[in-house]
């Protein structure tokens, strides 16, 4: 009797001893299967394939980078506006003035991030499925979730 319980205790260790990322990579399974099934002909024939890569996109890099590039945006715009003025349109002024208030924005959105802070999750996946025929179907699709691993967009690969 004691290698029984002795047997069940061993068992209880290994299968808790989940890693955080196989863990995360099941609620996104989860979370990606309870949304699709929804819109399948037949729910009961869907079939998890594979879950690729997972891509994380953090919010302070992300709104570093888009500052970095509309600044370089108003930089050329000094400079046409320097060298050639005359050639400046109505469409450079605006966009230079989109520029601007868009460079406040993202400063803004700098202050109020913290490092590490999720700004989005994306990654892609195969399932199989029969259709409104019977007939099996492979499909592979681009998910993008938020910090909460919900559901954000999720979009069929063609």
């Amino acid at each position: 009797m004691n290698k029984v319980y002795l047997f069940l205790v061993i068992c209880s260790i290994l299968f808790s001893c989940q890693s955080d990322e196989e863990k995360i990579k099941d609620i996104i399974i989860d979370n990606i299967e309870n949304e699709l099934i929804e819109t399948l002909d037949d729910p009961d024939s869907f079939e998890f394939v594979k879950l690729y890569k997972i891509d994380t996109i953090f919010k302070l890099p992300f709104y570093k980078a888009l500052k970095k590039s509309t600044e370089s945006s108003i930089g050329a715009f000094k400079i046409k506006l320097q060298e050639d003025h005359e050639s400046i349109t109505l469409l450079d002024t605006e966009r230079a003035k989109r520029n601007l208030d868009d460079l406040d924005k993202y400063e803004k959105l700098i202050n109020e991030s913290k490092e590490g802070e999720i700004l989005e999750i994306n990654t892609t996946f195969t399932c199989r499925y029969n259709n409104e025929f019977g007939a099996k179907m492979l499909h592979g699709y681009e998910v993008s979730l938020t910090e909460g691993l919900k559901i954000d967009k999720i979009k069929l690969i063609e």
